[in-house]
């Protein structure tokens, strides 16, 4: 039923053409007529070869069995006026292109000198983003030696300890025992420098970690917070 409905409509629409093409054909014929018959009043029989040749070119096609679409002299001629017509707006674009492009040129040029540099922004906080993780990465390490020294130094406290113990236990007046004492003594300022160290180097790195983190805001803020940070730590370093 639908088929039926769209192939009625179809011919419907082909017979409509048809009509209004031969009707407007035919208008086109008349007037034609009229130039022609005006024309031979004035002219040489070359001239009128010319415009009898010209009236033939202009002519439409005037066979309507085709049930393609046509297009008759008025729909190209409107066709052109919608052409010409979109053709000014363009040129009114480009017009006004120009100007928002000429405007733009001042605003740039009217800014401080400072906001040129703005969108290098993410580029020095990941450059030192990268000079933060070197910083931190060598702190690590000095802390974990700092680490072994300490662990070294109360292991040997330790046992000069048991030592000078298990020689007390065996002499009850033991000759050296002022040198024994001096070695303790020296070994707990060994450890407590090395304490001392140790926390010097946990503050370092916790500081470092602060920065790196209102590093890491900046570059969120600058680039987006969907951006992977680590990727342009790797690629800066």
């Amino acid at each position: 039923m639908c088929a039926a409905k769209s192939s009625f409509k179809r011919i419907v629409k082909s017979k409509k053409l048809k009509t209004y093409a031969s009707a407007v054909c035919s208008d086109k014929d008349a007037r034609l007529d009229q130039e022609y018959k005006r024309a031979q009043r004035g002219r040489s029989a070359e001239q009128l070869t010319t415009l009898k040749s010209d009236r033939q070119v202009d002519d439409p096609p005037k066979d309507f069995e085709n049930d393609e679409i046509l297009f008759p002299y008025d729909a190209s001629k409107r066709l052109s006026q919608q052409v010409e017509v979109l053709l000014e707006e363009n040129c009114q674009l480009r017009r006004s292109l120009v100007e928002a492009e000429a405007r733009l040129k001042g605003v740039v040029s009217k800014c401080p000198p400072g906001m040129a540099n703005h969108g290098r922004a993410s580029d020095l906080a990941a450059s030192k983003i990268v000079e933060l993780s070197k910083r931190v990465r060598e702190l690590t390490a000095d802390l974990e030696v700092a680490r072994m020294r300490c662990r070294a130094a109360e292991l040997s406290s330790l046992t000069s300890a048991q030592v000078v113990q298990e020689k007390a236990c065996d002499d009850v007046k033991p000759p050296d025992s002022t040198s024994t004492v001096n070695t303790v003594k020296e070994l707990s300022d060994k450890l407590s420098t090395a304490n001392l160290k140790v926390c010097e180097y946990r503050n370092q790195c916790q500081q470092l970690k602060h920065e790196l983190k209102i590093a890491h805001k900046v570059i969120q803020s600058e680039v987006g917070e969907g951006v992977n940070v680590a990727s342009l730590v790797s690629s800066g370093g």
